[in-house]
């Protein structure tokens, strides 16, 4: 009980209400890979990285994960241009994100999230703007992971060993698509956190404080049951 009562001391001290969550919230710088196969860029398949930010929001008490992130490319093929590429932002959509984070039996956190991601072109040109999303939700995830925020090198990938899912086009280019029309697959998506942009002390304090507090209470309900 001392664990927990410390956790929740700390949580009132940083200015908290009761009824308020428990939210662990820190910045990543990140990158992101994953492998397009679509006719409208070509006959074969090819890897795109993209380089960006990402916002964690961790609810620590209910065990909900979400993300925001905000990545930037410049290698995505040209289909109208032989041999050229184009810049591209990478981002997923927050309100369709949703995520848990659950302490194992090892002391180590197991993260989650399912999300949609869209893909807009940014390179001036006919193709300025045009946008593409995954048509199924794809999920990503880190296991065992030693500490929060995460540290440098935590890989969230698709655990599913076929991992393709459909993209579509979000928006017309006329006479080559219309929106909604089928594109070809995203596959072999991953995400590897660089390095942890710093944050306010305190809020790492918090993580810590209440995910020992969730791993006590976790302790003390299967000691019950045993």
């Amino acid at each position: 009980m001392r664990r927990l009562s410390i956790a929740l001391s700390l949580f009132t001290a940083l200015g908290f209400g009761a009824s308020a969550r428990a939210d662990l919230v820190f910045t990543t710088d990140s990158v992101a890979t994953q492998t397009i196969s679509s006719p409208l860029f070509g006959p074969n398949p090819f890897q795109i990285t993209a380089y960006g930010r990402q916002v964690f929001t961790l609810d620590l008490v209910n065990g909900l994960a979400n993300v925001t992130s905000d990545f930037q490319g410049t290698d995505l093929i040209n289909p109208l241009v032989p041999g050229g590429f184009l810049d591209y932002d990478l981002y997923n959509t927050p309100a369709s994100t949703t995520g848990t984070i659950t302490l194992d039996g090892n002391g180590k956190y197991d993260i989650t999230l399912t999300l949609l991601f869209e893909l807009m072109i940014t390179s001036p040109g006919e193709l300025f703007g045009q946008t593409f999303e995954t048509q199924s939700l794809a999920t990503f995830s880190a296991l065992d992971v030693a500490s929060l925020p995460f540290p440098a090198g935590t890989v969230f990938s698709d655990p599913g060993a076929n991992d393709a899912v459909a993209i579509f086009a979000k928006t017309s280019l006329p006479g080559v698509y219309n929106a909604g029309d089928p594109l070809g697959t995203s596959s072999g998506r991953t995400v590897t956190v660089l390095s942890v942009v710093p944050e306010p002390a305190s809020l790492a304090m918090l993580g810590t404080g209440i995910l020992g507090a969730m791993g006590y209470a976790r302790r003390r309900a299967t000691s019950k049951v045993g």
